[in-house]
């Protein structure tokens, strides 16, 4: 079977798959000298963005739709990697690939957007959901 990503993703929206726990370390780049996961999780900020991040998931799973695209799109891993804090060769490839000409503080300031954004969303949906559950009594 041939598919896109954005067809598999359809495909298994709502479906229970396994979740694997990998240690953050266990996994590699092709992207830093270090071949570790240091550019997407390695300074504090990424790490309250991702917590963050996983926090939504349930919420906005209930949801569907829109808000569950949204935030798969927070989930990948650029939104990470454009806030690492490195120097050297290995910042070098992060600014190359980075819409914000390379600006920390920028991808910063459009990740934590987003994600409040989404977050605003998500309650502003579960308070209509209690809303129509309750005229519908």
């Amino acid at each position: 079977m041939c598919a896109n990503p954005s067809e598999l993703a359809e495909r298994f929206q709502n479906t229970d798959c396994p979740k694997v726990d990998f240690h953050g370390l266990s996994t590699s780049s092709w992207a830093d000298a270090a071949r570790d996961t240091f550019s997407w999780l390695g300074n504090h900020t990424q790490q309250l963005f991702f917590a963050r991040i996983q926090d939504l998931e349930e919420p906005v799973k209930a949801t569907g739709g829109e808000l569950l695209r949204r935030w798969r799109h927070l989930t990948t891993s650029d939104q990470l990697y454009f806030m690492h804090e490195g120097v050297g060769a290995d910042h070098t490839v992060h600014s190359y690939f980075s819409p914000y000409d390379g600006s920390i503080a920028e991808a910063v300031r459009v990740a934590n957007d987003k994600i409040w954004d989404l977050e605003i969303s998500v309650i502003q949906f579960q308070i209509l959901k209690k809303q129509r559950r309750h005229l519908s009594c």
